[in-house]
């Protein structure tokens, strides 16, 4: 009997979460951000973890509403249906424009 091997890279197992999450995400009040207590939620992670891969440069950056600090929905469903590609990459070379 032979086993079968299945590999599950990070991205695909991020797309599986979306996936899963999608229904109850866009089934909320509707908003345009998410706060950093969501997003950590949505992506099983703790908020410090948050800001660490913000840092890094692995999620998309927050925006400032006033004294808020929220993430566009849109981009990070986006990110997260791409795979959670590294951001800081693409951020920079839309600088240098």
């Amino acid at each position: 009997m032979s086993a079968l091997l299945v590999v599950i890279t990070v991205p695909s197992l991020l797309l599986l979460l979306l996936a899963v999450l999608l229904g109850s995400v866009q089934a909320d009040t509707g908003a345009e951000f998410f706060t950093a207590d969501e997003l950590a939620d949505i992506l099983k992670i703790s908020k410090r973890h948050l800001y660490r891969l913000v840092d890094r440069g692995a999620a998309p950056k927050p925006v400032r509403l006033g004294a808020a600090v929220r993430w566009h929905r849109e981009t990070v469903l986006r990110w997260i249906a791409d795979g959670c590609p590294k951001i800081a990459q693409s951020q920079k070379s839309g600088e240098q424009g």
